[in-house]
């Protein structure tokens, strides 16, 4: 049961010893980016599922596109048969 305890003491102490002191060797950030643009989020892309009874069914991606007042592109429609 303590066949690999050598092995995994002596990595968690390197880890612990990095974790204490070994941070200091890592190079410094220079420019660190302000909150607002780590949490930019302008060209992300994401995938939705439209169930069935919304009332974005039905209507054009041109309209989609536009009642999100034109800051959504849609770039590939997928259509499912109906399960029912």
């Amino acid at each position: 049961m303590f066949d690999f305890t050598p092995v995994g003491a002596g990595i968690a102490l390197a880890g612990f010893a990095f974790l204490v002191f070994g941070w200091r060797l890592l190079p410094h950030r220079k420019g660190a980016a302000s909150m607002d643009a780590a949490f930019n989020l302008e060209g992300f892309t994401t995938e939705v599922s439209v169930p069935q009874g919304s009332p974005a069914v039905g209507i054009t991606v041109k309209a989609l596109e536009e009642l999100g007042e034109n800051e959504i592109e849609v770039i590939t429609l997928l259509s499912r048969p109906a399960m029912w």
